[in-house]
């Protein structure tokens, strides 16, 4: 079922239409889902179908935790507009989104090294200084979150809710992935109809 979540490298979105997979978890049943991207280059109404449909979907789950997929290099094209367009999206999104933001979880793709959370933490901290105070609060986010903390039995990797995986040079990736975003179970948002 995994398979059936497309990566690429490609300039358009793969994903068209929400896609989900129910997965185990202890004695609940979660339901992992991917999304249809926004700014997609199908143009304006598909980004307002993506949108309506998404918070829809959203709505009627019982808890969600929210995974920004973003491009590393991104960051730094274009004085990060990406991720820019990335955070006006989520604040239109969600109702009093700076109150959730410690439920966010950030996954950097196409990472060029496993030492990517310094480069992301710097990007972050030069787009802050020239950015709009209201993105702050995501970008503070993501630089406290791409700070390493020890390790433990629970964080083997010391990683603390943003990821970096090149699922097409690091397949193995995807099932790490998967465990790291479930150990963001705890801080999910528990009442999405509200939120979004």
């Amino acid at each position: 079922e995994m398979q059936d979540f497309l990566v690429s490298k490609r300039m358009r979105s793969e994903t068209k239409c929400i896609r989900a997979v129910d997965i185990l978890f202890g004695e609940q049943t979660l339901s992992l889902c991917d999304t249809p991207g926004f700014d997609d280059t199908e143009g304006v109404e598909v980004n307002i179908a993506n949108g309506i449909s998404t918070s829809k979907a959203i709505r009627q789950a019982r808890s969600v935790i929210p995974v920004l997929v973003i491009d590393e290099a991104t960051l730094k094209v274009d004085r990060g507009n990406g991720l820019r367009s990335l955070c006006q999206i989520v604040q239109s999104l969600m109702n009093n989104w700076k109150d959730h933001i410690h439920s966010f979880v950030y996954l950097f793709t196409h990472a060029q090294s496993k030492n990517s959370a310094k480069r992301v933490s710097k990007s972050c901290s030069s787009l802050r200084s020239v950015c709009e105070s209201d993105l702050h609060p995501i970008l503070d986010d993501i630089i406290s979150k791409t700070q390493p903390i020890e390790s433990s039995a629970t964080n083997p990797a010391g990683r603390t809710g943003a990821f970096f995986v090149d699922p097409e040079k690091d397949p193995e990736d995807r099932g790490d992935l998967f465990e790291l975003i479930l150990s963001a179970f705890e801080s999910r948002i528990t009442d999405p109809q509200s939120v979004f």
